[in-house]
């Protein structure tokens, strides 16, 4: 089996003015589908279903952003994808932290504001998120050999990737979700 290292020494620096379009893209969704969902869909759907609908729509935009950098890039993928760049490391907890967490955080905060009601489906919908990325992690390995090699959450090194598969689920991702959706019940409350 070919070590993360060497995977990483072979593939290409990425792009940065590809990477900050992505970047801008992934940010502007967290915003754009929660708030387009509730102007778009009719008036006559409960909060329940909208709220199915846009997680829904941002679930499947993710699988077709994995699909297309996957078939692109292949094994150097989760190099290029600038979300999975460590952006900080957390204190006191001792993990980075990748633009992934912190769209999850924006995403799950917008939320929580526009369906305040709702926090606890909110919720469930991220864990449920969590669950199916636990399962697309067994069902999409390419062996069964070596599969916990694949998929530790290891560190390349402290500058470069977060994960090191597509399908990483998350106690973090889950904490990050909870902690957006705080903040939005706290912003919809006490402050606007």
């Amino acid at each position: 089996m070919v070590s993360q290292e060497k995977i990483e020494d072979k593939c290409e620096k990425s792009d940065e003015t590809t990477d900050i379009i992505i970047l801008t893209l992934a940010y502007a969704g967290c915003f754009i589908y929660p708030i387009m969902g509730i102007k778009l869909l009719s008036n006559k759907l409960n909060d329940n279903y909208k709220l199915l609908i846009i997680t829904l729509s941002v679930g499947l935009t993710i699988i077709g952003y994995f699909y297309i950098y996957l078939k692109q890039f292949k094994d150097c993928a989760i190099f290029k994808d600038p979300l999975n760049k460590k952006v900080f490391q957390m204190p006191y907890f001792n993990f980075a932290v990748s633009h992934w967490p912190i769209t999850h955080y924006i995403l799950y905060c917008i939320l929580a504001y526009l369906f305040p009601l709702k926090w606890l489906l909110i919720f469930l919908i991220g864990t449920s998120w969590e669950i199916i990325e636990s399962l697309m992690k067994i069902i999409t390995k390419k062996d069964g050999k070596n599969f916990e090699s694949k998929s530790k959450r290891t560190r390349v090194d402290n500058t470069t990737i977060e994960y090191t598969t597509y399908w990483d689920s998350s106690y973090k991702d889950i904490a990050f979700n909870s902690a957006g959706i705080l903040t939005g019940l706290f912003l919809r409350k006490y402050l606007f």
